[in-house]
């Protein structure tokens, strides 16, 4: 799934890594997981199911939990302008 990319003003783009890298640091080790694997590994929720062990809908609700947590704290620590 190719997902559309976000322009930033230069400025922004080492605090953004910066947030980003944080709201990366308070997911559950699980979450951050089954996070890194499906969106910076593009791995898809059988192949996560298959390295991690565990059902596949174990790795869709984890992912759902890991996502939103995430966006949650980027906002916290990253809010938009």
């Amino acid at each position: 799934m190719n997902r559309p990319l976000l322009k930033f003003p230069e400025s922004e783009r080492d605090e953004l890594f910066l947030d980003i890298v944080e709201s990366l640091k308070v997911l559950p080790e699980v979450l951050r997981k089954v996070f890194i694997r499906s969106h910076y590994e593009n791995k898809t929720i059988a192949e996560i199911a298959e390295e991690l062990e565990i059902p596949p809908q174990s790795v869709s609700d984890l992912l759902a939990n890991a996502n939103e947590i995430f966006y949650r704290n980027l906002h916290r620590f990253h809010p938009r302008r």
